[in-house]
């Protein structure tokens, strides 16, 4: 049986006050922080191949433009292919918004968005 690596990452993206959070029927914003959000990954190697995974304290509802994008960025800076790299959401509604809600018609935070 060959070896595994395993590592393991996590960072804070906590949004900042102000901040639209998403999935409510009414405007909701960031006005304190109880808990903090992370983004965790966790990443196997085979010396074969490597695969990541990757869990977003987001609601999920995320274009699949930005799925797409993050992929494509992790991929070039990890030299692994596309289809080896996992992203998932908690599902946390009291994230950010990361696209326009729907329900409310609020937008997200581009600063956000960017970070």
């Amino acid at each position: 049986m060959d070896n595994v690596k395993v590592g393991f990452s996590r960072i804070c993206i906590t949004p900042p006050l102000g901040t639209v959070m998403f999935g409510f029927f009414e405007p909701r914003f960031v006005n304190g922080i109880y808990d903090d959000l992370y983004a965790s990954a966790i990443a196997f190697d085979s010396g074969r191949e490597r695969v990541v995974v990757i869990a977003l304290d987001l609601c999920g509802c995320i274009h699949r433009e930005w799925v797409d994008t993050c992929k494509k960025m992790i991929a070039e800076y990890c030299n692994i292919p596309v289809q080896s790299i996992i992203l998932t959401c908690s599902h946390t509604h009291t994230g950010p918004a990361l696209v326009r809600d729907t329900l409310t018609g609020e937008a997200g935070n581009a600063a956000y968005d960017k970070f």
